[in-house]
């Protein structure tokens, strides 16, 4: 069993190694990290802190993937104290009363627990006060009689007026002095007094209690709330696979590739991405089997005749209209026998749902692994490339290049005369949806993948 944590500013690491030996220490967690640490059913991943600030949060979508799998998720003093409280009924444990106060609504802002916080090279020491050790400290100090409620109220007035990157009880005291109102020198020192006496505050001590629970026994048996429908109900969107996707990273000579990258790659440079896409889009289509590439002649040819017959089972004769054909086929197809021209507008139009195969990498787009492997170190280079050209000189950057440069060269790599009909067709041949596509820098475009020695990436991805 694996353990990983998830700390930065509440606790130091050498607390958490001194408690839970044991342990994998990660940086506060955001949005992807859940995905990129792939642990196996019983593993534990325990959430202290969180980056709101520089990376997008963790989202409560990567949460639920890790707790159908098996995987037993805590949360406490920060980030993981929110996302318990929300994700408690299927399954997330919170501890701690950070945990309790978003549980129970006394507390329901994201900004509670957000704190600045210095790098991983000073070990992502705090550099302010989050509000809900504020809160908390107060709260203590009337339970206990050594402030008056419209005392606690005052002061915590002041510190929500601070800037969160500013918050800090110095900043809080010197603000409540400027007012010098009656009783606020006493108010004063007995605030500080009160946060001598607080230590760390209740962050962090909400941390020591999850360290302990996760270091116990208590986690060796199953999560009692453990919800046996969660699998259906986690929504499995276009987005979540993206995610998904994207946070699939190994490491080629030093650059993280990722999935999405390398199936992009293919798209254009792999001679045998059409066929394979054809077989993809036929199956779903005939009867929502996906055929892997290669398949026998004779298969094929079934398999063409009953996407042909389903087809027009469900649209009839308008899938070979004058219109639909002038828009889906270059102009040297329209001499194509009927049934040709059908099964080629029918790869062409087809749109698999969620955005696959791009959004989920089916195997059948993934294997055999010797050529994965090949356009992965491939698109590593690239990369290395591309950046050491844009060092160069800002003008040298792929975003700056011409369109009709990079149609061309799509247009020889295809081996395609150079016409946007002729050439938008064989892009649809791979997936690609318009000629902007392959000349749009982003995510889900193919320019940042693109390399000019077209020879060289065939034999690159050649099965020799």
């Amino acid at each position: 069993m694996s353990v990983h944590v998830y700390v930065g500013p509440t606790i130091p690491q050498a607390e958490v190694r001194q408690r839970l030996p044991v342990a994998e220490l990660h940086p506060p967690v955001a949005h992807g990290d859940l995905l990129r640490i792939r642990p196996c059913r019983g593993d534990v991943v325990l959430i202290i802190d969180g980056d709101f600030h520089d990376r997008l949060p963790v989202r409560n979508q990567e949460i639920l993937m890790l707790l159908q799998e098996g995987i037993q998720v805590v949360g406490a003093a920060g980030m993981g104290a929110l996302r318990a409280a929300e994700l408690r009924t299927y399954g997330m444990i919170g501890i701690g009363t950070v945990f309790e106060m978003y549980r129970d609504g006394t507390v329901d802002g994201d900004d509670e627990v957000a704190v600045r916080y210095g790098g991983g090279n000073v070990g992502y020491e705090p550099r302010a006060e989050s509000l809900i050790n504020m809160r908390c400290l107060l709260r203590a100090a009337v339970d206990e009689g050594a402030m008056s409620a419209a005392e606690s109220a005052r002061v915590s007035q002041v510190a929500e007026s601070v800037r969160l990157f500013d918050r800090s009880w110095t900043l809080v005291e010197a603000r409540l002095a400027s007012a010098s109102t009656d009783g606020t020198e006493d108010l004063l020192r007995r605030l500080r007094d009160l946060v001598r006496a607080d230590g760390k505050g209740t962050q962090f001590r909400d941390a020591l209690q999850a360290l302990d629970f996760v270091a116990g026994p208590e986690l060796a048996a199953p999560t009692p709330t453990e919800d046996p429908d969660l699998v259906e109900r986690v929504p499995v969107t276009p987005y979540v696979r993206t995610w998904v996707d994207q946070n699939r990273i190994r490491v080629v000579d030093g650059e993280s590739v990722d999935d999405v990258s390398v199936l992009r790659f293919l798209q254009l440079y792999d001679p045998a991405f059409p066929a394979r896409w054809a077989l993809y889009a036929m199956g779903v289509i005939a009867d929502g089997s996906p055929r892997t590439h290669p398949v026998a002649d004779d298969v094929r040819r079934q398999l063409e005749d009953s996407c042909s017959a389903r087809a027009v089972e469900r649209l009839g004769g308008t899938l070979l209209e004058k219109s639909v054909q002038q828009y889906w086929l270059a102009g040297s197809e329209l001499s194509l026998p009927e049934r040709d021209k059908l099964l080629r507008v029918l790869v062409r139009s087809y749109r698999a749902p969620g955005g696959a195969p791009i959004h989920g990498c089916p195997r059948l787009f993934t294997r055999p692994a010797a050529l994965w492997s090949k356009a992965s170190d491939r698109v590593a280079q690239c990369r290395k490339e591309n950046r050491r050209v844009a060092e160069l000189s800002p003008r040298y950057s792929v975003q700056r290049l011409k369109r009709e440069r990079v149609l061309g060269h799509f247009a020889r790599t295809w081996g395609v005369e150079n016409a946007r009909d002729a050439l938008l067709a064989a892009a649809r041949d791979r997936a690609i949806t318009s000629l902007d596509q392959l000349h749009t820098y982003g995510r889900e475009m193919m320019l940042p993948f693109l390399d000019w020695d077209a020879e060289d990436v065939a034999r690159a991805l050649s099965p020799t």
